[in-house]
């Protein structure tokens, strides 16, 4: 069994597919994306004149070939909608990612029919509404099967009637309290938002660069050109990676290392960095 921390390092950057987009999602499932996870969407990204086709589409995955990478479904959050979507996720997924999450008795259904339908999956709670970030810890605790965080920025900020303030001032409280809410809770994946700006390389490492200094583990992808940045800057450096074998290097007890008092917690980070390094 994969620790908490072994599971962060493979899923940094999740990719989203669209469900309708048979092409795209065979390819992304033959790992020619380069993807180390893949989320095939049934809920926003599938246009209403498309949602026969997606379903069609997933009812011809079940029996796909083996999978190199965890494969999750984006279920919609309606009772009838998501009982619907659930019914399409093949038995090979790892699980689900609920959206538009803010309800704990919706998670706590959720999690009863993945029981008995897909053992082994878990939940992913979206999270896209002031409600849901608020009650985030209730959500979390709903189901024994939640293993994910994701933050959902555009819904929040039209929720929160914010504006893009360009340094993402306005998602600074959301973010803290899903890592916050998910350490808690030893929640193995906090994953951000995904970048709207396909082509804005620099903004998307700087982007993914802040919340990795926050404790996310990764940054959700909508095009596969995002997949290299965000890995990228979700992997330990060589200069994390050498402090880190400094740090543990130590003695028992504060000492100094350099121009640094190291102490327990400190050993605890690093071991953290090492277990990203893999």
């Amino acid at each position: 069994m994969t620790t908490p921390a072994e599971r962060t390092a493979a899923l940094r950057a999740p990719l989203f597919v669209p469900a309708h987009r048979e092409a795209m999602v065979r390819k992304a499932l033959e790992g020619r994306t380069g993807a180390d996870a893949l989320i095939i969407d049934l809920e926003d990204g599938v246009p209403v004149d498309s949602r026969a086709e997606a379903e069609a589409v997933m009812v011809s995955l079940a029996d796909a070939g083996p999978i190199s990478v965890p494969v999750y479904c984006r279920i919609r959050s309606g009772e009838q909608q998501w009982r619907e979507d659930l019914e399409l996720v093949p038995a090979w997924c790892a699980g689900v990612v609920l959206a538009k999450s803010e309800s704990a008795a919706t998670v706590a259904a959720v999690g009863s029919r993945l029981r008995e339908r897909l053992p082994g999956a878990r939940i992913w709670l979206l999270i896209e509404s002031a409600l849901g970030v608020e009650l985030l810890p209730v959500l979390i605790g709903a189901c024994e099967l939640v293993d994910g965080v994701m933050l959902g920025g555009g819904d929040l900020r039209a929720d929160l009637r914010a504006r893009a303030t360009g340094d993402d001032a306005e998602l600074a409280y959301a973010r803290s309290r899903l890592v916050v809410a998910a350490a808690a809770a030893r929640i193995a994946h906090v994953v951000d938002t995904p970048e709207p700006a396909i082509q804005d390389a620099e903004r998307l490492r700087r982007v993914s660069g802040l919340v990795r200094g926050l404790g996310f583990t990764g940054k959700a992808c909508i095009h596969p050109s995002q997949l290299s940045v965000v890995r990228e800057a979700f992997a330990p450096t060589a200069e994390e990676t050498a402090w880190a074998q400094g740090v543990l290097g130590t003695g028992d007890g504060a000492q100094r290392v350099g121009g640094e008092m190291v102490d327990e917690a400190t050993k605890r980070l690093a071991r953290s960095i090492l277990a990203e390094a893999g």
